[in-house]
């Protein structure tokens, strides 16, 4: 049976708008792909994102919305969390607080700030048998790595 992605991302930055342009062309050619919509803490990044994308419904985080609720409201099954790294504990908790929503996680590096934190967020994953994802794919760019190497050699890149 094919697995079915209605997908909330979870910060609308520069790297929330990208992941949101991947998944509409991803739409564009699976059937199993939908992006239900974005959410964010900050009004402006919203904002921004709704000029470009008016058809995507956008949701503003704050102590009387949380992504659980948005979760609700739009019947996510996967969320992409391309917030701060101090807010991602808070979001995925949030997230997999919704009872058999989420499958599927995907989240951008690091995975959290502490490493108490990252364990906290291992065991509800594990738990909850949720597919994950982490962003890291700076490490295999030739960017990243002509970068690395000057740093190795002291050089400015």
């Amino acid at each position: 049976m094919e697995q079915h992605y209605s997908v909330l991302i979870v910060g609308v930055g520069f790297m929330g708008t990208n992941h949101a342009i991947v998944l509409l062309d991803q739409q564009k050619l699976h059937d199993n792909v939908r992006l239900v919509g974005v959410a964010d803490i900050n009004a402006g990044n919203l904002a921004a994102f709704s000029q470009s994308y008016p058809h995507i419904p956008t949701f503003l985080l704050n102590e009387n919305t949380t992504v659980a609720d948005v979760i609700r409201q739009t019947g996510a099954t996967a969320i992409a969390d391309v917030t701060n790294t101090n807010a991602h504990p808070g979001v995925i908790k949030s997230a997999l607080s919704v009872p058999d929503a989420i499958h599927t996680v995907f989240q951008e590096k690091p995975i959290a700030v502490t490493l108490n934190d990252a364990d906290e967020m291992a065991k509800l994953i594990t738990t909850q048998n949720i597919t994950y994802s982490m962003d890291s794919i700076m490490m295999h760019s030739p960017i990243w790595k002509d970068f690395e190497e000057a740093l190795d050699d002291q050089q400015t890149p």
